[in-house]
């Protein structure tokens, strides 16, 4: 972490765009995560999995930080939903934070350039290229949709140290990087981002990132 808590300060960070969601809690003293392996289960553990970690601290959340995907539309709602609900009810400042960004952070050294893909389903990824710097991400490419055919090409175009994909995005393409890294985002790259960048989004502006329509039709292969 990159900017100490105050004694009295507890920040709760959460990821919920992959099928491996995970909540993160971290004050002067305490610091811990815990994983919610099956996306069906978003819902009904995400809650819990708070109660759970608040309850170990001895202290509820005075800052809240979420990534905002890309990702899952479901896993993305239900973890927005939860942090505007509990920013409302505890008046705690939010770091919306992109989900790419914490893979990147929590993954690579400083200097490394990343190239980040995850699964969008009906023959499509979300892509992104980044640097990792000393204290955070910088952006190259923000996320964007490109077919499963054209990933070869954007891996071409974009050079990278270091690959990410999530499993479902790994088990779509026909030929990922050999040295291609599986794994989700993390909320401790989250809670690290958040303090590193501050916690000040407008609840106003709290939006998931969707970077194609519910239902978009499946891409020509």
């Amino acid at each position: 972490m990159k900017r100490a808590l105050r004694a009295g300060e507890a920040l709760l960070a959460l990821d919920t765009s992959t099928r491996s969601a995970s909540v993160t809690l971290v004050t002067s003293e305490f610091h811990a995560t815990r994983r919610l392996d099956d996306a069906r289960r978003h819902a009904t553990d995400l809650l819990p999995a708070i109660d759970e970690l608040t309850r170990a601290a001895g202290q509820r959340p005075t800052r809240l930080a979420v990534g905002v995907g890309p990702g899952s539309y479901t896993g993305l709602r239900v973890g927005l939903a939860t942090i505007l609900g509990l920013a409302r009810a505890l008046l705690a400042p939010v770091a919306a934070v992109s989900s790419f960004d914490a893979l990147a952070y929590e993954q690579a050294q400083s200097g490394a350039r990343v190239l980040v893909a995850t699964n969008a389903f009906g023959g499509r990824l979300y892509v992104a290229h980044l640097e990792r710097t000393a204290a955070d991400v910088r952006t190259l490419l923000s996320p964007c949709v490109i077919a499963v055919h054209d990933f070869a090409d954007f891996v071409a175009e974009h050079s990278a140290d270091v690959h990410l994909l999530d499993a479902t995005a790994h088990a779509a393409l026909m030929t990922p990087p050999a040295e291609a890294r599986v794994l989700a985002p993390n909320a401790n790259a989250i809670a690290a981002l958040a303090l590193a960048r501050g916690t000040n989004t407008p609840l106003a502006g709290l939006e998931p990132l969707y970077l194609q329509p519910f239902g978009a039709p499946r891409a020509r292969g």
